[in-house]
Protein backbone atom coordinates (compact mmCIF):
# COMPACT_ATOMS: atom_id res chain seq x y z
CA UNK A 1 0.00 0.00 0.00
CA UNK A 2 2.84 2.38 0.79
CA UNK A 3 4.39 1.65 -2.79
CA UNK A 4 1.23 3.03 -4.33
CA UNK A 5 1.20 6.28 -2.37
CA UNK A 6 4.55 7.10 -3.02
CA UNK A 7 3.91 5.61 -6.57
CA UNK A 8 6.31 2.94 -6.67
CA UNK A 9 3.36 0.48 -7.57
CA UNK A 10 0.36 0.90 -9.32
CA UNK A 11 -2.32 -0.97 -7.46
CA UNK A 12 -2.97 -2.74 -4.27
CA UNK A 13 -5.92 -4.91 -2.77
CA UNK A 14 -5.62 -5.63 0.58
CA UNK A 15 -7.74 -8.01 2.76
CA UNK A 16 -8.70 -7.01 6.42
CA UNK A 17 -11.35 -4.50 7.83
CA UNK A 18 -11.83 -1.21 6.02
CA UNK A 19 -11.39 0.83 9.25
CA UNK A 20 -8.67 -1.04 10.44
CA UNK A 21 -6.48 -0.35 7.15
CA UNK A 22 -8.03 3.05 6.46
CA UNK A 23 -5.96 4.16 9.83
CA UNK A 24 -2.55 3.44 8.79
CA UNK A 25 -3.06 5.45 5.31
CA UNK A 26 -1.01 9.21 5.92
CA UNK A 27 -3.72 11.98 5.97
CA UNK A 28 -4.90 13.81 2.91
CA UNK A 29 -2.57 11.16 0.32
CA UNK A 30 -5.89 9.81 -2.03
CA UNK A 31 -7.44 12.06 -4.33
CA UNK A 32 -11.12 10.06 -4.50
CA UNK A 33 -12.97 7.54 -3.14
CA UNK A 34 -15.24 5.31 -5.08
CA UNK A 35 -17.33 2.39 -3.15
CA UNK A 36 -20.45 0.07 -2.73
CA UNK A 37 -20.65 -0.73 0.65
CA UNK A 38 -22.18 -4.35 1.54
CA UNK A 39 -26.13 -3.57 1.48
CA UNK A 40 -28.07 -3.54 4.85
CA UNK A 41 -29.05 -7.65 5.41
CA UNK A 42 -28.69 -8.76 1.78
CA UNK A 43 -25.20 -11.54 2.96
CA UNK A 44 -23.13 -12.58 5.01
CA UNK A 45 -19.98 -13.17 5.00
CA UNK A 46 -19.26 -15.11 8.22
CA UNK A 47 -16.70 -11.61 9.47
CA UNK A 48 -18.04 -10.59 12.75
CA UNK A 49 -16.57 -7.37 11.80
CA UNK A 50 -18.19 -7.02 7.71
CA UNK A 51 -20.36 -4.38 7.50
CA UNK A 52 -24.22 -5.10 6.61
CA UNK A 53 -25.01 -8.05 9.46
CA UNK A 54 -26.43 -5.20 11.77
CA UNK A 55 -29.47 -6.00 13.32
CA UNK A 56 -31.02 -2.52 12.84
CA UNK A 57 -30.26 0.24 10.25
CA UNK A 58 -29.21 2.85 12.31
CA UNK A 59 -26.37 0.40 13.61
CA UNK A 60 -25.37 0.06 10.20
CA UNK A 61 -25.55 3.54 9.01
CA UNK A 62 -23.38 4.26 12.05
CA UNK A 63 -20.96 1.97 11.24
CA UNK A 64 -20.36 2.80 7.42
CA UNK A 65 -20.26 5.93 8.96
CA UNK A 66 -17.00 5.48 11.38
CA UNK A 67 -15.44 4.14 8.09
CA UNK A 68 -16.45 7.52 6.27
CA UNK A 69 -14.74 9.68 8.85
CA UNK A 70 -11.03 8.23 8.35
CA UNK A 71 -11.40 8.30 4.42
CA UNK A 72 -12.22 11.80 4.41
CA UNK A 73 -8.85 11.88 6.93
CA UNK A 74 -6.67 10.44 3.62
CA UNK A 75 -8.57 12.24 1.50
CA UNK A 76 -6.86 15.40 -0.27
CA UNK A 77 -8.63 18.99 0.44
CA UNK A 78 -9.35 18.47 -3.33
CA UNK A 79 -10.88 15.10 -2.42
CA UNK A 80 -14.10 13.54 -3.21
CA UNK A 81 -16.25 10.82 -2.22
CA UNK A 82 -18.62 8.19 -4.25
CA UNK A 83 -21.01 5.97 -2.54
CA UNK A 84 -23.33 3.59 -4.21
CA UNK A 85 -26.40 2.08 -1.94
CA UNK A 86 -29.37 0.40 -2.03
CA UNK A 87 -32.57 0.46 0.01
CA UNK A 88 -34.29 -2.23 1.76
CA UNK A 89 -38.12 -3.02 2.89
CA UNK A 90 -38.69 -3.61 6.87
CA UNK A 91 -41.14 -6.24 5.66
CA UNK A 92 -42.38 -7.43 9.14
CA UNK A 93 -39.74 -5.91 11.21
CA UNK A 94 -40.65 -2.19 12.98
CA UNK A 95 -37.57 0.29 14.37
CA UNK A 96 -38.48 2.67 16.28
CA UNK A 97 -35.11 4.28 16.87
CA UNK A 98 -36.04 5.26 12.73
CA UNK A 99 -39.92 5.51 13.15
CA UNK A 100 -40.39 2.40 10.58
CA UNK A 101 -43.28 -0.07 10.36
CA UNK A 102 -43.66 -2.95 8.81
CA UNK A 103 -43.72 -2.66 4.98
CA UNK A 104 -41.81 0.62 4.66
CA UNK A 105 -39.19 1.37 2.70
CA UNK A 106 -36.56 2.89 4.64
CA UNK A 107 -34.45 5.02 3.08
CA UNK A 108 -31.02 4.04 3.65
CA UNK A 109 -29.25 6.72 0.98
CA UNK A 110 -31.43 9.35 2.45
CA UNK A 111 -30.36 8.45 5.99
CA UNK A 112 -26.86 8.05 5.26
CA UNK A 113 -26.55 11.19 3.49
CA UNK A 114 -27.89 12.82 5.93
CA UNK A 115 -25.36 11.77 8.84
CA UNK A 116 -22.44 11.80 6.58
CA UNK A 117 -23.67 15.81 5.94
CA UNK A 118 -23.99 16.01 9.46
CA UNK A 119 -20.14 14.39 9.90
CA UNK A 120 -18.83 17.63 8.15
CA UNK A 121 -19.07 16.23 4.55
CA UNK A 122 -20.66 18.67 1.43
CA UNK A 123 -23.12 16.55 0.52
CA UNK A 124 -22.85 17.87 -3.64
CA UNK A 125 -25.83 15.72 -4.57
CA UNK A 126 -27.95 11.91 -4.78
CA UNK A 127 -27.89 10.76 -8.24
CA UNK A 128 -30.38 8.17 -8.88
CA UNK A 129 -28.81 5.27 -10.58
CA UNK A 130 -31.63 3.74 -13.10
CA UNK A 131 -31.53 0.22 -13.65
CA UNK A 132 -32.93 -0.05 -16.83
CA UNK A 133 -32.56 -3.71 -17.21
CA UNK A 134 -33.78 -4.54 -13.39
CA UNK A 135 -34.93 -7.29 -12.43
CA UNK A 136 -38.87 -7.44 -11.47
CA UNK A 137 -40.33 -8.09 -8.03
CA UNK A 138 -42.75 -10.37 -6.89
CA UNK A 139 -44.73 -7.74 -5.67
CA UNK A 140 -48.67 -6.62 -6.34
CA UNK A 141 -49.18 -3.81 -4.04
CA UNK A 142 -46.27 -1.53 -5.24
CA UNK A 143 -43.49 -0.47 -8.02
CA UNK A 144 -41.06 -2.20 -9.00
CA UNK A 145 -37.75 -1.38 -6.82
CA UNK A 146 -35.50 -0.17 -9.99
CA UNK A 147 -33.43 2.67 -8.57
CA UNK A 148 -30.31 2.93 -6.51
CA UNK A 149 -28.30 6.33 -4.98
CA UNK A 150 -24.90 7.40 -5.77
CA UNK A 151 -24.18 9.05 -2.96
CA UNK A 152 -21.65 12.51 -4.16
CA UNK A 153 -19.66 14.22 -1.41
CA UNK A 154 -16.47 16.48 -0.79
CA UNK A 155 -14.52 17.05 1.75
CA UNK A 156 -14.11 20.88 1.53
CA UNK A 157 -16.40 23.53 -0.46
CA UNK A 158 -14.11 23.79 -3.20
CA UNK A 159 -12.95 20.34 -5.18
CA UNK A 160 -11.82 19.08 -8.13
CA UNK A 161 -14.42 17.90 -10.35
CA UNK A 162 -14.16 17.72 -14.13
CA UNK A 163 -17.89 17.82 -15.89
CA UNK A 164 -15.98 17.86 -19.27
CA UNK A 165 -14.68 13.82 -18.37
CA UNK A 166 -18.18 13.43 -17.75
CA UNK A 167 -19.86 14.00 -21.00
CA UNK A 168 -17.00 12.69 -22.98
CA UNK A 169 -18.55 9.14 -21.01
CA UNK A 170 -22.09 9.86 -22.57
CA UNK A 171 -21.30 11.19 -25.71
CA UNK A 172 -21.89 15.12 -25.16
CA UNK A 173 -19.79 17.55 -26.56
CA UNK A 174 -22.68 20.61 -25.98
CA UNK A 175 -22.67 23.22 -23.61
CA UNK A 176 -26.45 23.68 -22.79
CA UNK A 177 -26.44 26.52 -19.86
CA UNK A 178 -27.33 24.03 -16.92
CA UNK A 179 -28.68 20.96 -19.47
CA UNK A 180 -25.59 19.01 -20.13
CA UNK A 181 -25.07 18.73 -16.15
CA UNK A 182 -28.08 16.92 -15.79
CA UNK A 183 -26.55 13.46 -15.23
CA UNK A 184 -28.59 10.91 -14.59
CA UNK A 185 -27.01 7.78 -14.37
CA UNK A 186 -29.65 5.37 -16.62
CA UNK A 187 -26.98 2.83 -17.03
CA UNK A 188 -27.63 -0.66 -17.29
CA UNK A 189 -26.75 -3.24 -14.70
CA UNK A 190 -24.59 -5.94 -16.17
CA UNK A 191 -23.66 -9.47 -15.32
CA UNK A 192 -21.41 -9.42 -11.96
CA UNK A 193 -17.65 -10.80 -11.49
CA UNK A 194 -17.13 -13.80 -9.82
CA UNK A 195 -21.03 -14.20 -8.49
CA UNK A 196 -20.71 -10.54 -6.57
CA UNK A 197 -24.44 -9.54 -5.32
CA UNK A 198 -23.79 -5.70 -5.77
CA UNK A 199 -21.28 -5.05 -9.09
CA UNK A 200 -21.31 -1.69 -10.20
CA UNK A 201 -21.36 -1.08 -13.96
CA UNK A 202 -18.18 -0.69 -15.36
CA UNK A 203 -19.61 2.61 -17.57
CA UNK A 204 -20.73 4.13 -14.04
CA UNK A 205 -17.72 3.60 -12.01
CA UNK A 206 -16.05 5.18 -15.61
CA UNK A 207 -18.26 8.16 -14.93
CA UNK A 208 -17.50 8.53 -10.95
CA UNK A 209 -13.32 8.47 -11.96
CA UNK A 210 -13.52 10.84 -15.13
CA UNK A 211 -14.91 13.18 -13.40
CA UNK A 212 -13.14 12.98 -9.84
CA UNK A 213 -9.53 12.70 -11.05
CA UNK A 214 -7.31 14.14 -13.67
CA UNK A 215 -6.99 12.60 -16.98
CA UNK A 216 -3.66 13.84 -16.98
CA UNK A 217 -2.42 13.11 -13.68
CA UNK A 218 -1.22 15.94 -11.14
CA UNK A 219 1.91 17.90 -9.92
CA UNK A 220 4.56 15.62 -8.74
CA UNK A 221 5.28 18.10 -6.09
CA UNK A 222 2.39 19.05 -4.39
CA UNK A 223 -0.32 16.04 -6.00
CA UNK A 224 -2.77 19.21 -7.41
CA UNK A 225 -4.38 17.61 -10.51
CA UNK A 226 -4.15 19.29 -13.77
CA UNK A 227 -7.18 21.35 -14.91
CA UNK A 228 -8.69 20.88 -18.65
CA UNK A 229 -8.61 24.01 -20.56
CA UNK A 230 -11.33 24.47 -22.74
CA UNK A 231 -12.51 26.33 -25.80
CA UNK A 232 -16.28 27.03 -27.08
CA UNK A 233 -17.34 26.99 -30.65
CA UNK A 234 -20.65 27.23 -32.55
CA UNK A 235 -21.45 24.01 -34.14
CA UNK A 236 -22.31 23.97 -37.52
CA UNK A 237 -25.56 24.69 -39.49
CA UNK A 238 -28.25 22.99 -38.93
CA UNK A 239 -28.44 21.80 -42.95
CA UNK A 240 -24.51 20.38 -42.26
CA UNK A 241 -25.67 18.81 -39.08
CA UNK A 242 -25.71 15.24 -40.13
CA UNK A 243 -22.12 15.12 -40.66
CA UNK A 244 -20.74 16.69 -37.88
CA UNK A 245 -18.46 15.53 -35.48
CA UNK A 246 -20.27 17.40 -32.58
CA UNK A 247 -23.54 15.84 -33.56
CA UNK A 248 -23.76 12.37 -31.78
CA UNK A 249 -27.46 11.41 -31.16
CA UNK A 250 -28.27 9.19 -28.12
CA UNK A 251 -25.32 7.79 -26.28
CA UNK A 252 -25.56 4.06 -25.97
CA UNK A 253 -24.96 4.81 -21.72
CA UNK A 254 -28.10 7.24 -21.74
CA UNK A 255 -31.60 7.10 -22.96
CA UNK A 256 -32.10 10.64 -21.42
CA UNK A 257 -31.69 12.49 -25.00
CA UNK A 258 -29.15 15.22 -23.35
CA UNK A 259 -27.41 15.11 -26.56
CA UNK A 260 -30.50 15.87 -28.92
CA UNK A 261 -30.29 19.13 -30.94
CA UNK A 262 -32.56 21.67 -31.72
CA UNK A 263 -31.99 23.87 -34.45
CA UNK A 264 -34.15 26.71 -33.09
CA UNK A 265 -33.24 27.19 -29.85
CA UNK A 266 -29.81 29.20 -30.47
CA UNK A 267 -28.60 28.98 -27.03
CA UNK A 268 -28.36 25.08 -27.78
CA UNK A 269 -25.43 26.02 -30.48
CA UNK A 270 -22.53 26.17 -28.33
CA UNK A 271 -20.08 23.21 -28.06
CA UNK A 272 -16.78 22.64 -25.59
CA UNK A 273 -13.80 21.14 -26.90
CA UNK A 274 -10.66 20.53 -24.96
CA UNK A 275 -7.71 22.39 -25.99
CA UNK A 276 -4.79 21.24 -23.32
CA UNK A 277 -4.16 21.08 -19.70
CA UNK A 278 -2.93 23.13 -17.12
CA UNK A 279 -0.93 22.80 -13.90
CA UNK A 280 -3.07 24.52 -11.33
CA UNK A 281 -0.06 24.83 -8.56
CA UNK A 282 3.32 27.29 -8.83
CA UNK A 283 5.38 23.75 -8.04
CA UNK A 284 7.43 25.15 -11.22
CA UNK A 285 7.58 21.72 -13.01
CA UNK A 286 6.38 19.68 -15.57
CA UNK A 287 6.41 16.23 -13.91
CA UNK A 288 2.98 14.62 -13.49
CA UNK A 289 2.09 11.60 -11.54
CA UNK A 290 -0.95 9.29 -11.04
CA UNK A 291 -4.13 10.45 -9.00
CA UNK A 292 -4.92 7.57 -6.21
CA UNK A 293 -8.56 5.97 -6.29
CA UNK A 294 -9.71 3.90 -3.08
CA UNK A 295 -12.15 1.81 -2.52
CA UNK A 296 -13.28 0.57 1.00
CA UNK A 297 -15.65 -1.76 0.18
CA UNK A 298 -13.02 -3.42 -3.07
CA UNK A 299 -15.67 -6.03 -3.86
CA UNK A 300 -15.11 -8.09 -7.37
CA UNK A 301 -12.49 -5.07 -7.83
CA UNK A 302 -14.59 -3.24 -10.69
CA UNK A 303 -13.57 0.13 -9.72
CA UNK A 304 -9.58 -1.14 -9.90
CA UNK A 305 -9.73 -2.58 -13.22
CA UNK A 306 -11.77 0.89 -14.50
CA UNK A 307 -8.95 2.66 -12.96
CA UNK A 308 -6.04 0.68 -14.69
CA UNK A 309 -8.09 1.10 -17.48
CA UNK A 310 -7.98 5.01 -17.45
CA UNK A 311 -4.39 4.91 -16.07
CA UNK A 312 -4.96 5.86 -12.57
CA UNK A 313 -3.71 4.11 -9.40
CA UNK A 314 -5.70 2.21 -6.88
CA UNK A 315 -6.03 0.98 -3.06
CA UNK A 316 -8.76 -1.60 -2.77
CA UNK A 317 -9.60 -3.13 0.59
CA UNK A 318 -11.64 -6.50 0.63
CA UNK A 319 -13.03 -8.12 4.06
CA UNK A 320 -13.99 -11.18 2.51
CA UNK A 321 -10.11 -13.52 1.54
CA UNK A 322 -11.97 -14.82 -1.46
CA UNK A 323 -12.88 -11.79 -2.75
CA UNK A 324 -9.43 -10.82 -2.77
CA UNK A 325 -8.05 -12.96 -4.15
CA UNK A 326 -10.18 -13.15 -6.80
CA UNK A 327 -9.95 -9.22 -7.30
CA UNK A 328 -6.42 -9.81 -7.58
CA UNK A 329 -6.25 -12.17 -10.04
CA UNK A 330 -9.18 -9.92 -11.98
CA UNK A 331 -6.24 -6.55 -11.76
CA UNK A 332 -3.54 -8.77 -12.74
CA UNK A 333 -5.07 -9.83 -16.18
CA UNK A 334 -6.81 -6.75 -16.27
CA UNK A 335 -2.82 -5.01 -16.33
CA UNK A 336 -1.35 -8.04 -18.70
CA UNK A 337 -4.07 -6.98 -21.14
CA UNK A 338 -2.90 -3.43 -21.00
CA UNK A 339 0.55 -4.13 -21.70
CA UNK A 340 -0.24 -6.46 -24.22
CA UNK A 341 -2.15 -3.39 -26.24
CA UNK A 342 0.47 -1.40 -25.50
CA UNK A 343 3.16 -3.47 -27.18
CA UNK A 344 0.72 -4.12 -30.28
Amino acid sequence: MNKVISREKKWEIINGDSLNILKSIPNSSIQSSISSPPYFNLRDYNNLNEIGSEKNPKDYIENIIEIYKEVKRVLRRDGTCWINIGDKYTVNTSYKDLDLKGKDLIGLPWELARTLRKDRWHLRQMIPWVKQNALPENVNDRPNNSIEYIIFLSKNKNYYYDMEGAKECLGIKRNWRNGDCLLFMDVPTQKSYHNHPSTMPKELVKIMIKTSTSEKGCCSICKTPLKRIIEKKRIPPPNVLSKSKYYQGKSKNSITSLSSYDPKDRRKTTIIDTIGWNFSCNCNTKKTIKQIIIDPFSGSGTTGTISLELNRSYIGIELSKEYTDKSIKRLKEKEKTLLEEISF
